[in-house]
């Protein structure tokens, strides 16, 4: 759903990319390579006339010693962040999502294999690969993904005319419409697992496992949030009764719009690229 495709940027040549990059040159080393190498010996410790491993970054574990020894950069750098959760971007065509295995780990796995497997007819745009590189127990979850090549519409959005504007609206109805057609009568990801509420839920993190559950049913759902949504009654409508935030959660209750049934969504569309 992106503009006409275009390559993004290669990891091939460091040299493209990071354009401050120190070289260890064969033979004699020149002066002013010489100066940016001590700048950077500074920021370590030097003992027996090797450095110790002093990290740079220690996201990436490139330390001064790698710094000083190699003429190396890397085609792996992170894209995204949330939480304890990070995608790397691997050269141009792929990304690695890297996350803890607590069971914060979304749907999007289990989602898109559904969709991949169940519905090869539908048009909805799927990521082209995926492939989990991590065993079911292991405690770090990494998943490789292909990349779709273009560019993301929050970069172009401005330049587009109301006629493509509105192809790209009429591209995503479709999808989505597509997708909503999978149904169920209770609340559950694609294989049947329960949901966790990481919007009301308390979640400490934003993720599970600190996320309340959504629960099967609208009536789940409010049993589970019960004590968040009288804290939020009560903040609301600035009372600490009893009876007033009682009588506001009935309503609330009682007024709720009927869920069922629920229908296969995503919770996170947005113009950037993930």
């Amino acid at each position: 759903m992106a503009q006409a495709a275009r390559e993004r940027e290669d990891y091939t040549h460091p040299e493209k990319i990071y354009k401050d990059l120190i070289w260890l040159p064969d033979g004699p080393m020149p002066a002013e390579v010489e100066e940016k190498r001590k700048a950077v010996r500074t920021t370590g410790t030097a003992y027996d006339g090797d450095m110790k491993e002093e990290k740079l970054c220690w996201s990436c574990g490139w330390s001064v010693y790698n710094e000083l020894t190699s003429s190396y950069g890397s085609r792996l750098r992170i894209f995204h962040t949330r939480g304890n959760v990070g995608i790397w971007e691997v050269g141009s065509r792929w990304m690695i999502r890297d996350q803890p295995n607590d069971a914060s780990l979304g749907n999007d796995f289990i989602t898109q294999e559904f969709l991949r497997n169940y519905t090869p007819s539908l048009d909805i745009p799927l990521v082209k690969e995926m492939r989990k590189l991590s065993a079911p127990t292991d405690k770090v979850d990494i998943t490789l993904m292909s990349r779709a090549q273009g560019v993301g519409l929050d970069t172009i959005w401005h330049t587009l005319t109301p006629e493509q504007k509105s192809e790209y609206k009429s591209q995503l109805s479709t999808a989505i419409n597509s997708w909503r057609q999978f149904t169920s009568p209770v609340s559950k990801n694609v294989n049947g697992g329960v949901l966790e509420d990481c919007i009301i839920g308390n979640c400490l993190r934003r993720t599970a496992p600190t996320c309340k559950k959504l629960g099967r049913t609208t009536d789940d759902w409010f049993s589970n949030l019960e004590e968040d949504l009288r804290f939020g009654l009560s903040r609301l409508h600035k009372t600490k009764d009893p009876l007033v935030i009682e009588e506001k959660f009935q309503d609330l209750k009682k007024n709720f719009p009927k869920s069922e049934p629920y229908v296969l969504t995503h919770g996170d569309l947005n113009f950037t690229t993930l």
